[in-house]
């Protein structure tokens, strides 16, 4: 029984756009065994879906085609992460070029020291 509740909190997981690892992990913080989740998760891939009553049928062939783009596409990219970079290179070019452009009033004051 605790593979079939498993089985459809997977289906709901990856509704919701989460991976089959966070949902695994969600099963495993909430207690149940390993073995169990594993069971479900092999029935996932499997496409034994069928105990589970879904509020279509298209709903539950679309189950196994989910779980493994999941698990096969890599994540998405960090646009973020990107983002943080170029800012960065910018900042650092935006230096460069201030370095470069007052080199001569630079010089200057560090001389003067």
């Amino acid at each position: 029984m605790n593979s079939i509740e498993i089985l459809a909190g997977f289906k709901n997981a990856l509704e919701r756009g989460q991976s089959l690892e966070q949902a695994k992990i969600s099963f495993l913080n909430a207690g149940y065994s390993q073995h169990a989740i594993d069971e479900a998760s092999q029935l996932l891939l499997q496409g034994t879906t069928q105990y589970i009553v879904p509020a279509s049928s298209s709903q539950l062939s679309s189950i196994p085609q989910q779980a493994q783009q999941q698990i096969q596409q890599p994540k998405k990219s960090k646009t973020g992460l990107i983002l943080l970079i170029i800012a960065l290179l910018l900042i650092l070019g935006a230096v460069m070029g201030f370095i470069i452009l007052f080199w001569d009033e630079i010089s200057k004051i560090i001389n003067q020291t």
